[in-house]
This record gives structure tokens, sequence and C-alpha cells, in this order.
């Protein structure tokens, strides 16, 4: 079903992308901890991820319909790959704001074009099952990069944990482009009206 609709692709990336996200938060606040970064504030902090979100899930809405879908999740995709590059690269307060802001903007920006871009390319009869599916996808990288992290941390450390994630996010902008590569070469070799 998934493959059919052509948007496998999506799927394999966002769930990468979870994986890279919830792998970096899931040890975030020890982390922060660990830089010498008080409760009050670190509750400070995560609240720029939602406060993000409440102006970019508006916007990007906007603009999903008028420059298209796929735009605004692929830039998702590529700010999540900054989002735990800036926890390692500016360990600092300020640095743990601007990547909650880019968390805000990641997500808002991925949710709007995908789920639209689903519901662009899948009919009213499967909305339910395909939107089920997707949400599996993120729910496996939520499930998968907690894990890695934990793994990663006692091997390597916070700093190359946080590499590890960001190399995941960058995995998935990849399948995202090698999917729209393969998309446009089939669509180049279909017979001529077919």
């Amino acid at each position: 079903a998934v493959f059919s609709t052509g948007v496998a692709d999506l799927f394999l990336a966002t769930m990468l992308r979870q994986m890279a996200i919830f792998g970096s938060l899931s040890l975030l606040y020890v982390y922060m901890d660990s830089i010498g970064i008080s409760p009050a504030v670190m509750g400070a902090i995560s609240a720029a991820n939602t406060a993000t979100q409440v102006v970019a899930l508006l916007l990007f809405g906007w603009l999903a319909d008028r420059i298209g879908r796929r735009p605004i999740f692929m830039l998702g995709f590529v700010v999540s790959a900054a989002t735990p590059l800036l926890f390692v690269l500016a360990a600092n307060v300020l640095g743990m704001v601007m990547g909650y802001v880019t968390l805000g903007i990641s997500f808002s920006s991925l949710y709007v074009g995908a789920t639209a871009h689903i519901g662009d390319r899948v009919s009213v009869q499967r909305h339910g099952q395909i939107m089920g599916l997707y949400e599996s996808s993120r729910g496996l990288g939520g499930l998968f990069g907690p894990l890695l992290a934990g793994a990663t941390v006692p091997a390597i450390g916070f700093n190359g944990m946080f590499f590890v994630m960001t190399g995941i996010a960058v995995l998935g902008v990849l399948v995202m482009i090698a999917g729209r590569i393969v998309q446009l070469h089939s669509r180049a070799t279909r017979p001529f009206g077919h």
C-alpha cells in the first residue's frame, strides 16, 4: 500500500528523523544538567519548542498551500539535521534555546507538509490507513532513537551521541533526495501516454 502511493521514502525518512530527534531529546536534560543548566532554566528552554510551533504550524500550513508540499517537508528534514548539531556545538543556554527553536521549525514544516502531501497522494478511502502507517513510522523512530542514544553515550559520550543523531537525520534527508530522483527517473522513462 505504501509503495503504490509513492510515499515509502517519506515514511523511511520520517522514521530516521524521529530516531535522531527522540534520541537527542531522550538524554538532553541529563546533558543540560552536566553543563550546569538549572532545572528552572531547562523548563523555559523546552518551552521554546512549543512556542515556535504555535506560529510555525500556521505559517507552514499557509505556505504549503501556496508553494507546494514538498519544499515545506524537505525544509523540515534539513532543519532536523541541525537540531542535534546545535546541542553539541553550542553547549550553553542560548544553544539549547536555538536547538529547541529549530526543533519547533522542523516539526512544524515536516508535519504540515508531509500530512498534506499524503492527503494529495492517497485516495480519501485510504487516508486513515496511510496516516496510521505514517504515525507508526514516527513511533518506530521514537522507539529506536532513545535506545541507540542510551547505548552510544557510554561508549562515545554526549558529543559523540549528538553527532551520531545528526548523521541519522542527514541520512533521512538523503533518503528523500534519492526517492525524488527515483520518482523523476521513473516519470522520464515512462512510455508516452501512460
